[in-house]
């Protein structure tokens, strides 16, 4: 890596008096939301721990400090983007860093009980210095990791079980971007260059700068397969049946090739989950400053503004550990922020099923209800009062009238009446062991 990606941020947090130093103004945070923001929020973890556990995954909550020395051999891109503070001991601790290192390390341990494929989903926070705006800033992300298999399904998995969640998350059209880090290495690995001409030719290839990619290459002193190899790595993107036309016309070695057919492989095992191929792009631009990834690599943006809503990639042997293993990260900041500007605020997200309203009369009745509908494995929230302002955060409004019910759904926009009994019937009918969402 580049002398840049060595530097760090370091910031001086007294343990005694976290707020004393925030007055100081020595650490400030970024993070302000409003509390429908929150629920917008919770209501997408809701979906993505839903359907995490349904394929499988353990949850887990990853620790909040890890060791700056541990990690700094293994991705010094996102050290130097790290908070870090000097502990009692005289050693440097990471704040709330990727939290990749600890399931990995988590991973590890696991593995020497003989268990078979390890499969983690997690919920946290991460801290980040952005050194151009000289400031921290806090990242929601909720993330799938999968250990000790090679096999490209485990890819495919991590990628539906994103794609799904952020189409039940009402953003609209979404793109799956694949590609594969190791081609550029593989390439530059038989190019007789120094350090930092590489570095350059990554940087130019992965912001597919072509004019000055062009003129670069013309310097430099390469077989003519090489040049044209090089050159050609930023225009092979698009349709995945185009790109991997072009890319086998190339004059590439087995090791690219192999590449080549991994993502392929990843791209075949996503139309058979069901993917449309017409959302799937692949680009073989990426280079090694993706981090600590070491093969196939993803992202799922928004189709109209390009925003990064998901990423991830294969991270085998990574920090040491000797595990094969790919992962894939939610933002939730960016799936919110997109759900706000689309919707106007007004997202089809209801973190609750139902809000119950009554009056004092039939207070009995109306949490005999409530806890009928919890029992069921629905949310529910009890309002003494009339509904005359209709809660954000509820699907349905349910006004308790005697043996009658006022029934107000407010993302299909309906209203309708129903006895008691019948809507306990039917509710009792259609019963489902979990929440609706």
């Amino acid at each position: 890596m580049g002398v840049l990606a060595h530097t760090a941020f370091f910031i001086s947090i007294s343990i005694q008096n976290p707020f004393e130093q925030k007055k100081r103004g020595e650490f400030t945070m970024t993070m302000s939301y409003s509390i429908d923001a929150f629920r917008r929020i919770d209501a997408i973890d809701a979906i993505f721990r839903k359907s995490s556990k349904l394929h499988g995954y353990t949850s887990i909550v990853p620790g909040s400090v890890s060791s700056y020395k541990a990690l700094s051999n293994f991705y010094p891109q996102d050290l130097s983007q790290s908070v870090k503070y000097t502990g009692p001991d005289g050693n440097i601790y990471m704040v709330k860093s990727d939290p990749t290192h600890f399931v990995t390390q988590l991973a590890s341990q696991n593995k020497r009980t003989g268990q078979a494929v390890q499969k983690y989903a997690y919920t946290t926070s991460k801290l980040s210095w952005k050194s151009h705006e000289g400031k921290t800033k806090e990242i929601l992300q909720c993330g799938l990791e999968v250990y000790d298999t090679p096999n490209p399904l485990a890819e495919a998995e991590i990628i539906r079980v994103a794609y799904k969640v952020l189409e039940e998350s009402g953003i609209g059209k979404i793109i799956v971007d694949l590609g594969n880090i190791s081609i550029t290495e593989i390439l530059l690995k038989k190019c007789s260059l120094s350090h930092l001409e590489k570095e350059k030719l990554r940087d130019l290839i992965d912001t597919k700068n072509l004019p000055e990619l062009s003129v670069f290459l013309g310097h430099l002193q390469l077989e003519p397969y090489q040049t044209k190899a090089l050159e050609s790595l930023p225009q092979l993107f698009g349709s995945p049946e185009s790109v991997f036309k072009m890319a086998r016309e190339l004059t590439l070695d087995t090791d690219a090739l192999r590449a080549i057919k991994r993502v392929e492989t990843l791209f075949k095992a996503l139309l058979d989950y069901g993917l449309d191929r017409n959302m799937i792009k692949v680009d073989f631009s990426f280079t090694n400053n993706y981090s600590y990834y070491t093969d196939n690599i993803y992202k799922i943006y928004t189709a109209d503004s390009g925003r990064v809503l998901a990423s991830g990639g294969r991270y085998d042997n990574a920090f040491g550990y000797g595990l094969t293993a790919c992962g894939i990260a939610l933002y939730l900041n960016e799936i919110n922020e997109v759900i706000e500007m689309k919707q106007l605020d007004k997202s089809n997200l209801y973190p609750m099923d139902y809000a119950i309203y009554y009056k004092n009369d039939d207070r009995k009745p109306a949490i005999r209800l409530s806890d009928k509908l919890r029992d069921l494995g629905y949310t529910v929230t009890t309002i003494e009062g009339c509904a005359d302002n209709l809660p954000t955060e509820a699907e349905e409004v349910l006004s308790v009238k005697g043996s009658q019910l006022e029934i107000i759904n407010q993302r299909m926009n309906t209203f309708c009446r129903s006895s008691f009994d019948q809507f306990i019937r039917k509710v009792e009918d259609q019963y489902a062991p979990s929440s609706i969402h």
